[in-house]
């Protein structure tokens, strides 16, 4: 028996002097120095955070009805701007989600045109907007969300007036809003808001549309 542990023994010396080594398997959470190391990998991280970010993106494109208050402060236009003359407009807004109740925005805005008559003059007054803000909105049911935005406007105004010719003025100033949406399908969402760009004078918009979830 002595001679069975001796020969074990004798057997075990050669493996003490080397290093014990043990298989790591590799873990599948890597930081993104480690993606370096293995091809591929880097591209597919990198379309991965791309699809997660355009998640997180909405289209809201609306069309209403205008009322504007913006522009010259001439008594020629004046009295046609003043007199509630609604119009047709359009909105564009980009949103992306910071969170799950709040967006950064930004939008355009084709506020219709105003045609005018006055006593010696006649003509029409368009205007656009760009606006950039953030959004607060909030679940009232699982279908059924409400929201308000708060941001700086950049508006533009063009006369094209039977005497002055065409003539341009611009501003900026504060915008609010606060609107309605309804959830129709997973990336689909009915809209209806109202906004209003507040700059010494003022325009109001009441609109209807759609929001698509990318």
């Amino acid at each position: 028996m002595k001679a069975c542990f001796a020969l074990l023994a004798l057997a075990a010396l050669p493996a003490l002097g080397q290093e014990l080594v043990v298989p790591v398997q590799p873990s599948p959470y890597r930081f993104p120095s480690e993606m370096e190391a293995l091809p591929g990998d880097g591209a597919s991280s990198f379309a991965t955070r791309l699809r997660a970010l355009v998640a997180r993106t909405y289209v809201d494109l609306n069309m209403g009805v205008t009322k504007s208050y913006l522009g010259f402060n001439r008594p020629i236009t004046d009295e046609a701007i003043y007199d509630g003359d609604p119009r047709v407009s359009t909105t564009l807004n980009l949103g992306f989600e910071i969170n799950p109740h709040f967006a950064a925005i930004l939008g355009y805005a084709d506020l219709g045109t105003t045609r005018y008559a006055a006593t010696a003059n006649w003509g029409s007054l368009s205007t656009k907007a760009f606006k950039t803000g953030v959004a607060a909105s909030a679940l009232v049911t699982d279908r059924i969300e409400i929201g308000v935005k708060l941001g700086r406007a950049i508006w533009s105004t063009k006369l094209r007036d039977s005497t002055l010719g065409t003539q341009k003025d611009n501003g900026t100033g504060n915008f609010a809003g606060f609107g309605l949406n309804l959830r129709m399908r997973e990336r689909l969402h009915w809209t209806t808001d109202f906004e209003a760009i507040f700059d010494q004078k003022t325009v109001t918009t009441v609109s209807t549309g759609f929001r698509l979830r990318l």
